[in-house]
């Protein structure tokens, strides 16, 4: 039988657990700059020019990458901790611009994009030496679970065209691509974009993010036919170029 001290110290338990995490999450958000460094470092940001508000449950970060200037502003959603559900509401500015609510639930995570915009030129931050136009898109939603199989994706980025570079096994593919989109679906598990003219609906390429980290992009004819000087004679809907590579985060190397 329980004595009385034992009883004490099992009720105020759950408090004393309440009352720590409560600290916790209000900490200043600064403390993550130690942990942050190395993340920062690699991602072309200098960990000495970052500036942290906030606290760790709702709190922004402002830098500095390649001369460009890069917002976040995040608000942790913990009311569904008790069946293991949590999530972040956050807000990007800079290179991409975009709101997202993203919910880690038990076995998947799912993420909801909102008024998404990415500047044109350089996105090497993505992956090595990439180009692309500007993109923009109302909404997308992916969900994707913990195993790596992805199991939904939807919505579309449009633009205007513009340069696409792209390094495919040390090749460089350079094109000005026409006003296009790109729309998502699942396949086979797998994360598929496919990338078409607006005016006609022809197919230029697809992209798939694979269940075990890898991108695949397929080249058609039709997007090969834009580079200058190129003089195939292929259907132009023929798959020409298949290359599939690990997907790697650290695009700025």
């Amino acid at each position: 039988m329980l004595g009385k001290k034992q009883v004490v110290l099992i009720a105020a338990l759950p408090i004393a657990i309440v009352f720590l995490i409560s600290m916790l999450l209000h900490a200043p958000a600064q403390v993550l700059l130690s942990r942050l460094s190395p993340a920062l470092t690699a991602g072309g940001i200098d960990p000495q020019q970052v500036l942290l508000g906030g606290t760790l449950r709702a709190g922004q970060i402002q830098a500095q990458r390649q001369g460009s200037p890069f917002y976040m502003a995040w608000q942790l959603k913990l009311a569904a901790l008790w069946r293991l559900s949590y999530g972040a509401d956050v807000i990007l500015a800079g290179p991409v611009a975009l709101k997202a609510s993203w919910q880690k639930q038990p076995g998947q995570w799912v993420v909801q994009l909102s008024d998404v915009q990415t500047q044109g030129g350089d996105a090497s931050w993505l992956l090595p030496q990439l180009a692309m136009p500007a993109w923009r898109s109302r909404e997308m939603q992916f969900a994707r679970d913990t195993s790596g199989e992805w199991r939904q994706g939807r919505g579309e980025l449009s633009s205007n065209g513009g340069l696409l570079r792209l390094n495919l096994q040390g090749q460089i593919q350079e094109m000005h691509i026409p006003a296009a989109v790109l729309r998502w679906k699942i396949v086979n598990k797998n994360l598929v974009g496919e990338l078409t003219q607006r005016a006609d609906g022809g197919a230029l390429a697809a992209i798939t993010l694979t269940a075990d980290q890898r991108i695949q992009w397929q080249i058609r004819e039709r997007l090969l036919r834009l580079k200058p000087g190129y003089l195939g004679k292929n259907d132009l809907d023929l798959v020409v170029l298949t290359v599939s590579e690990p997907l790697s985060p650290s695009g700025n190397q």
